[in-house]
């Protein structure tokens, strides 16, 4: 694309924008090592020494969700489809709402350091590895699209539209976070979460105010979009080009799939003092990152219409990724300039951490305690846990350099996510799911969500997702139908396949004093109570309580 109509019309970054960037980035360097210096053990470095308040929890949580991969892989959906895209965000509350009311207390009871020690407490050690290698892999994929996203947003704001300089960018980005990670772990994330936070909250509402009065408010979206974008009527949109109803849908669906197994919000839970505190820091931040998606996505519809307006050339689908930048670059005035790209940064590295640490989290308790080195102190573990931060952080740059598009990488990371649902859900929740049944639901959900994918995505709108050099997946990205046949039509069957196992499966005594221990300590299931009650009667006589 020729972007020298854009280009003419831009407002330089200024010395000042410069240095409110250079301010606020050594402020969060500075603030993290700061807080760093509490670290004294690996559980302090891993869950922040589990005594999160409600305030300091919201912000992490919020910053965790609110990512610069969904924020970029999001924009075009916001461009194309005008003030109809309002209804995605509203999958968070199909998503974190399910988490919040099912097994956000149930996370905070268990207390552990990663989910997967969740899968080896109900169902044993094997698993937890399963577990934690089908999310270390899958978090290598997401911390690489929040970097990419970040990165491309950066350079747009910079001037770089053919994004020649993005490899800089991503580096400088990713070493900047990595010094604050890498010194205090997980206390120092969620510290310097709530100082993005704080920031966040107060440049967002300025960007849709700024862009609202730029696009020309209700009168610019009539002129720009056809009737039917400004209507919320379901029967309107079903055959959308950019946001179907069917789409619409599906992303629910996958967001209520992936959700209530998402190791960042273990983590987070594992981290509040208490469970209510758990509990309502998950409904308030619920609440806040709707808000919050639903603004960003105003802010790229109002830069289509202020665009239309002053005459640029509406962008191709293949850039539409970079609107959101051009609408920062574009209207704001400067120091506002520098604030919102400080903004951006402070999302980026919340985000990105968060998924380091998490990861790391996960390195160091599931793969080199639990299986390489049992017998390892608690300061190896430290040691490892800072070692294997910093590889981390090389293989994100890496991969956001070598993958293609932002919600490539996203999609093909949530295959693996989503074939943890089983594990958990049913794990927290019924008594009568079964080791057995579960590693076949497992497996069966990782071979269903890769067939649909390579064999039954349509051929139109074929994008590439690269993987170490190579091309691992070839498919639609946006509006297309595998994700719907995946969460909608596929995964119920396959969940329904693995009830049917465990309910044919018998389990020895063993085995079920493990499950009345496991729902001893994080609640009894919410299907299957009296069962689980008349078992601790049958092999703890004298023994009824159950944990409410």
């Amino acid at each position: 694309m020729d972007w020298q109509a854009y280009s003419d019309t831009l407002t330089p970054i200024g010395i000042l924008d410069y240095l409110i960037i250079g301010l606020y980035g050594l402020f969060i360097l500075g603030y993290g090592v700061y807080k760093a210096r509490t670290v004294k053990t690996s559980e302090d470095y891993l869950v922040a020494g589990r005594g999160l308040g409600l305030f300091v929890l919201v912000g992490t949580l919020v910053m965790t969700e609110l990512n610069t991969a969904a924020v970029v892989g999001w924009s075009p959906f916001g461009y194309s489809a005008g003030p109809w895209a309002l209804v995605l965000p509203l999958c968070f509350v199909v998503g974190l709402g399910a988490y919040t009311v099912l097994v956000a207390k149930r996370w905070k009871r268990l207390d552990a350091t990663s989910i997967s020690e969740m899968a080896e407490a109900r169902f044993g050690p094997k698993l937890r590895a399963l577990v934690a290698v089908l999310s270390i892999f899958s978090l290598c994929l997401y911390g690489p699209a929040y970097l990419k996203a970040a990165s491309t947003m950066f350079s747009i704001a910079l001037g770089d539209f053919e994004l020649q300089y993005v490899g800089i960018t991503t580096t400088v980005l990713c070493i900047s976070v990595l010094i604050f990670t890498l010194a205090g772990g997980l206390v120092s994330v969620v510290w310097t979460d709530l100082a993005s936070f704080l920031i966040t909250i107060v440049t967002v509402p300025v960007l849709v105010v700024v862009c609202w009065v730029k696009g020309g408010g209700i009168s610019g979206l009539q002129a720009a979009y056809p009737p039917e974008a400004l209507s919320f009527n379901p029967a309107a949109h079903m055959a959308d080009p950019t946001v179907p109803v069917t789409f619409v849908i599906a992303l629910y669906g996958l967001l209520f799939l992936i959700y209530c197994q998402a190791p960042w919000y273990g983590q987070r839970m594992f981290a509040a003092k208490n469970p209510k505190t758990a509990y309502s820091g998950m409904a308030i931040a619920t609440v806040l990152i709707v808000l919050l998606y639903g603004a960003y996505l105003l802010v790229c519809a109002m830069a289509r219409a202020g665009f239309t307006a002053e005459g640029l050339p509406p962008l191709p689908a293949s850039e539409q990724e970079k609107v959101l930048g051009l609408a920062i670059v574009h209207w704001m005035p400067p120091v506002m300039k520098g604030l919102m790209l400080a903004m951006i940064f402070a999302v980026c590295q919340t985000t990105l951490s968060s998924i380091w640490n998490v990861n790391v989290s996960m390195m160091s308790q599931d793969l080199y305690r639990g299986f390489f080195k049992r017998d390892a102190t608690d300061g190896q573990v430290l040691k490892f846990s800072r070692l294997i931060t910093v590889v981390v952080a090389g293989i994100t740059i890496y991969l956001s350099l070598v993958g293609s598009r932002v919600l490539g990488l996203l999609f093909l990371a949530n295959v693996f996510t989503v074939a943890l649902f089983f594990v958990v859900v049913a794990g927290f929740l019924w008594w009568g799911a079964t080791s057995r049944g579960t590693w076949i639901t497992t497996g069966l959900s990782i071979l269903v969500g890769f067939w649909i994918i390579y064999f039954k995505s349509n051929e139109a709108g074929i994008q590439t997702v690269n993987l170490f050099g190579l091309k691992i997946w070839e498919g639609p990205l946006a509006s297309e139908p595998w994700m719907f046949a995946l969460c909608i039509l596929v995964m119920p069957v396959v969940v329904i396949i693995g009830v049917g196992i465990c309910l044919f499966d018998k389990e020895d005594d063993t085995a079920i004093a493990k499950r009345i221990a496991f729902f001893d300590r994080c609640g009894a299931p919410l299907f299957g109570k009296r069962a689980y009650e008349a078992a601790k009667r049958r092999l703890t006589p004298g023994n009824g309580a159950v944990v409410k």
